[in-house]
């Protein structure tokens, strides 16, 4: 998700070389959420291990609700390693399925929201508004996906900036539920696995680099001022 601003006006005053300075050094600070964010992901698991250890009790309940997952992981396993080819394909399908399905998360929002689309880009395709197709990958698209949408008005930009973070999360866990609700199939099990991982990990806030994850940015304009 790519959300730009309207070029400054005439006579505005262009930031100095301390102020971008100051930015650069800024953007090299460590994270400190991306940071709590990771330990808390490492901690999670050996917390569940150490727990089925410590207590039969936790360790009945645990198997209680992970045994239909494990029960469905195992038909999709079944179906999918049954040929290298097959299993290529079908996760080759399942990751466009999830990259389309976020990506029109996105723009579904913001459309919806007062933005005005832009550009969207899926792998090396790109269309922009004009309906222009260009096939090519940017630095900026580093996980094959943007989208690329203009504010119309200013106000209420935070809620509605939010609003669109969450499209593309949201629009995974949807598709997601919804494959699992309308069909048992072992190819339709494949794409619940990556819409739904793809799902629930663009809501952990972390940032690096010139990536930051949806769940970062929700972060940043629910407690951030700037």
């Amino acid at each position: 998700m790519m959300i730009t601003s309207r070029a400054a006006p005439e006579g505005s005053k262009a930031p100095s070389t301390a102020e971008s300075a100051g930015t650069e050094k800024q953007r090299q600070h460590i994270d400190l959420v991306s940071v709590v964010s990771a330990i808390i992901l490492l901690c999670l698991p050996v917390a569940f291990i150490c727990l089925n250890f410590w207590s039969a009790r936790f360790m009945n309940f645990s198997y209680r609700v992970l045994q239909p997952v494990s029960d469905y992981m195992s038909r999709q396993n079944n179906y999918m390693f049954a040929s290298m080819t097959r299993f290529v394909w079908v996760n080759l399908l399942a990751l466009c399925f999830t990259l389309v399905a976020h990506e029109l998360g996105h723009l579904a929002a913001g459309i919806l929201s007062g933005f005005r689309f832009e550009s969207i880009a899926l792998a090396p395709l790109q269309i922009d508004r004009a309906g222009r197709v260009s096939i090519g990958l940017e630095s900026k698209n580093i996980l094959l996906g943007f989208v690329k949408m203009r504010p119309q008005k200013l106000s209420g930009l935070r809620f509605r900036c939010l609003i669109v973070a969450l499209g593309g999360p949201i629009a995974n866990l949807v598709a997601a539920a919804t494959m699992v609700v309308l069909t048992d199939r072992p190819l339709a099990g494949c794409l619940v696995i990556w819409s739904g991982a793809a799902g629930l990990a663009n809501l952990i806030p972390f940032r690096h680099l010139r990536f930051q994850s949806d769940g970062r940015a929700i972060y940043a304009l629910l407690f951030e001022r700037t």
